[in-house]
């Protein structure tokens, strides 16, 4: 009967409903944030029967989209760098949902001053996938130049278009990056999962202070999935298509 319950808890009927239970839990504590989950209909980036249940599912390329209370507390995390003159980095950007919630509360700011997000994957089905969904379903994004997808190696970042007032990374590297702290602008920030597969990870939020400083939050424990090669992650595609 308890894990009926708790399975009930999870599970929403609209994206409307699903948004209004993150903030009623106060995990969505920022009006940016709620217009911008509200307005990127999460269906949209999901081919899964229950797009608005409160927990990962499967987008294709073997990659998921993150469950809704973790995206919403990543955008809750980062919403004062979620700015109108903002740049942002996502690493791991998948089916574009996340990149495109950034997007929408940069263009929708009302000190709006030309920022932009940069979703990156290391895959060219993935990027291509993510600018499908958003072409398809938030088109005036792409149109406005606010948001661009980008195939690369989201480990050393992307440092043709550094500085960042902050960077989001959607799987847990073993270590932090050298290569992202120094592509961070003073003052902005680093969200990260670091640590193994199957073992402990935590979700730090990183703060460049100054050209060779930084401060760094741990704020608990999570379970992402790693940094891989291209070339595992398609042959894991392989694998999840041929047991489906």
């Amino acid at each position: 009967i308890i894990r009926a319950k708790l399975l009930l808890l999870t599970m929403h009927n609209s994206n409307c409903h699903l948004i209004e239970s993150l903030e009623e839990k106060g995990i969505i504590t920022h009006e940016s944030v709620k217009k911008a989950m509200l307005a990127i209909d999460r269906a949209n980036y999901t081919c899964a029967p229950c797009p608005y249940d409160d927990r990962s599912q499967l987008v294709g390329f073997a990659v998921t989209i993150s469950a809704p209370h973790t995206h919403a507390r990543c955008l809750d995390l980062l919403s004062s760098h979620l700015k109108g003159s903002c740049r942002v980095l996502d690493i791991g950007s998948g089916c574009g949902y996340l990149s495109a919630c950034m997007a929408h509360m940069i263009k929708y700011d009302d000190g709006n001053l030309g920022g932009k997000v940069f979703g990156v994957e290391h895959l060219a089905g993935l990027v291509q996938l993510s600018i499908d969904n958003v072409r398809q379903h938030d088109r005036e994004l792409l149109d406005s130049g606010v948001l661009e997808f980008l195939v690369g190696d989201g480990f050393k970042g992307l440092p043709e278009h550094a500085p960042y007032d902050c960077i989001h990374v959607g799987a847990a590297a073993p270590y932090v990056p050298k290569s992202l702290l120094e592509q961070l602008r003073i003052g902005g920030k680093l969200l990260i999962p670091v640590g193994p597969e199957n073992d402990d990870q935590y979700l730090k939020l990183i703060e460049r202070v100054s050209e060779t400083d930084y401060s760094e939050i741990d704020l608990g424990g999570v379970q992402c999935l790693p940094f891989v090669s291209p070339h595992f992650q398609l042959e894991m595609n392989e694998d999840c298509s041929k047991s489906s």
